[in-house]
């Protein structure tokens, strides 16, 4: 049986699977069939994350 390799991203989701035809189109089904979920619960890549530190005066002490 032939080996294939596949990746995709869609949002913040992405799926990279290598191994036979046979269980990468059964694993991409598993992923096409939950997408909507995954999509809805992974943080977009164009999200700031919270606390990351760039606000305005960041690193000024009190008083300064």
């Amino acid at each position: 049986m032939a080996e294939g390799k596949i990746e995709i991203k869609v949002g913040g989701v992405s799926f990279t699977g290598q191994g036979s035809e046979n269980w990468l189109s059964s694993q991409l089904d598993k992923v096409l069939k939950n997408l909507p979920e995954l999509v809805s619960a992974a943080p977009s890549s164009t999200e700031s994350v919270p606390g990351d530190g760039g606000g305005v005066g960041a690193g000024k002490a009190k008083g300064s």
